[in-house]
C-alpha cells in the first residue's frame, strides 16, 4: 500500500481497514466455532484482496475530490 500511494503515512492509514476486516472474519469464525480447514483459512487472503482493491479506489477518489 505504501508503494501504491507513494506515502508511508497514507499506506499505514490504509492498512487499518484491511487488518480490521481480517480480524472480524477470523473473530466471527472463532465465535461460531468454525473448524479451521484449508478452505476456511483461505478466506483471509480473499478478504485482504477485496479490501486492498476497495481501499485503493476509495483513497484515490477521496484525493481527487479533496
Amino acid at each position: 500500500m505504501m508503494l501504491v500511494f507513494g506515502s508511508v503515512r497514507l499506506g499505514l492509514i490504509s492498512m487499518i481497514p484491511n487488518i480490521a476486516s481480517v480480524i472480524l472474519a477470523v473473530g466471527a469464525m472463532a465465535v461460531f466455532r468454525t473448524p479451521l480447514h484449508f478452505m476456511t483459512i483461505m478466506i483471509a487472503p480473499m478478504i485482504i484482496g477485496i479490501a486492498v482493491d476497495d481501499i485503493i479506489h476509495y483513497i484515490n477518489h477521496f484525493k481527487l475530490a479533496f
